[in-house]
């Protein structure tokens, strides 16, 4: 069972700001694996395939947090993530 805490700053808000900060973070590593994917006979692509593989993972366990948070895919939202991280 996870340890709980009440949250008295960190608001809803700025968890599902965090949560798409993350989302993006993680889809950019995805993207760039996919840009350089590696064959099947190369020797590190065991490797490739199991961080390609954890990736997605990772996503779609932060996007059930921030969909449970209330978050849609806003664009207005996802854009001031965008801006934020530059």
């Amino acid at each position: 069972m996870p340890e709980s805490y009440e949250f008295k700053v960190f608001d809803d808000n700025m968890k599902r700001q965090f949560l798409l900060n993350q989302i993006l973070e993680q889809e950019v590593q995805l993207f760039s694996l996919m840009v350089a994917p590696l064959d099947e006979k190369d020797p590190q692509y065991d490797e490739w395939k199991w961080s390609f593989e954890e990736i997605k993972k990772s996503i779609s366990r932060l996007m059930g947090v921030y969909e449970n948070l209330g978050g849609d895919y806003d664009l207005q939202e996802i854009k001031r993530v965008i801006n934020n991280s530059q």
